[in-house]
């Protein structure tokens, strides 16, 4: 069952924010592999983001859903206990973006980076994702369409 509102899913990071940086990380690099991890995979929610080219994760086995969402490079959470988890079973390289955390400490337990945004606040994270990731392929005038 689907809770929240449409705007800002329970335990989810705003998909305004989700598409915000979504879009800058296009922007600024070369291929994104984006997987969109959701329990009962909502059509209403996923028609909201602006984006189409990803691929869904929902197998019906939250174990394997929760193995799959930790094995990426940018993980974009909510304040869920699940999240928080697949943030401290991640690997280190990478970043989590967490939004609306009520209890940032959670996140903090673990050697992967994390950036906790109190009360919905967003900043620009592309520059960090750059200087923190060199191994991401950015676009540049010779790889550009």
């Amino acid at each position: 069952m689907y809770e929240g509102t449409m705007e800002a899913p329970r335990s989810s990071m705003q998909l305004s924010h989700i598409n915000d940086i979504i879009s800058k990380l296009r922007a600024a690099s070369a291929e994104l592999d984006i997987r969109v991890v959701m329990e009962n995979a909502n059509s209403t929610v996923l028609n909201l983001l602006d984006f189409k080219d990803y691929t869904l994760v929902d197998t019906g086995n939250s174990s394997a859903d929760l193995f799959s969402l930790a094995d990426n490079d940018v993980i974009l959470l909510g304040e869920s206990s699940f999240g928080a988890l697949a943030h401290l079973v991640a690997p280190p390289k990478g970043l989590t973006i967490v939004e609306g955390a009520d209890e940032p400490n959670k996140h903090r337990d673990s050697t992967r980076r994390s950036l906790v945004l109190a009360s919905g606040r967003i900043v620009d994270f592309v520059q960090m994702i750059i200087e923190n990731f060199p191994e991401v392929q950015m676009k540049t005038a010779s790889n550009e369409p």
